[in-house]
C-alpha cells in the first residue's frame, strides 16, 4: 500500500452541502427568525451531522463550508443591499400573473438545488469535455 494523502482526499473539502443549505438556511433567518431558527436547526442536526455520521465529510469540511456560506450571505447582501426591490417587486407581480409557469419553474430550481446542480454540473462538464474535443 502506497503512503500519502490519496488523490481525492480533498475533493469534499469545503463541503458544498454545508455551504449551500447554511446560505439558505441563514437567508432564511434573515427574513424570518422563527423559521430560520428552524431551518437553521434542521440543516445544522440533520442535513450536516447526517452528512458526518454516514462518513461523507469531516467536521473540518463542515466547518469549511460553513464559512463559505457565511462569506457568500454577507457578500452578497452587501452587493445588492437596497438594489434589489423593483426587481423582486416585478418578478413577484409576474410569479402572480402567471402561477402555473412560475409554479413549474419553481419546481424545477428547487429540484435542482436539492440535487446540488449535479444536472447542471454534468452539462458543463458536457460542454467542457466538447469545447475539449473541438478545440483541440
Amino acid at each position: 500500500m502506497k503512503a500519502g494523502v490519496p488523490p481525492d482526499a480533498f475533493s469534499y473539502f469545503p463541503s458544498d452541502h454545508a455551504g449551500f443549505f447554511l446560505t439558505i438556511s441563514l437567508g432564511i433567518f434573515l427574513a424570518y427568525r422563527r423559521i430560520g431558527a428552524i431551518a437553521l436547526g434542521w440543516t445544522v442536526f440533520v442535513i450536516l451531522a447526517g452528512k458526518m455520521i454516514q462518513g461523507a465529510h469531516a467536521p473540518v469540511d463542515i466547518l469549511a463550508g460553513g464559512v463559505v456560506a457565511v462569506a457568500e450571505l454577507s457578500a452578497i447582501r452587501l452587493v445588492t443591499k437596497n438594489r434589489l426591490d423593483r426587481v423582486l417587486d416585478a418578478i413577484t407581480g409576474w410569479t402572480i400573473k402567471h402561477a402555473a409557469l412560475s409554479s413549474a419553474l419553481l419546481f424545477a430550481i428547487v429540484f435542482e438545488i436539492s440535487s446540488t446542480l449535479f444536472h447542471v454540473r454534468q452539462a458543463l462538464a458536457l460542454l467542457a469535455a466538447a469545447r475539449h474535443h473541438l478545440l483541440s
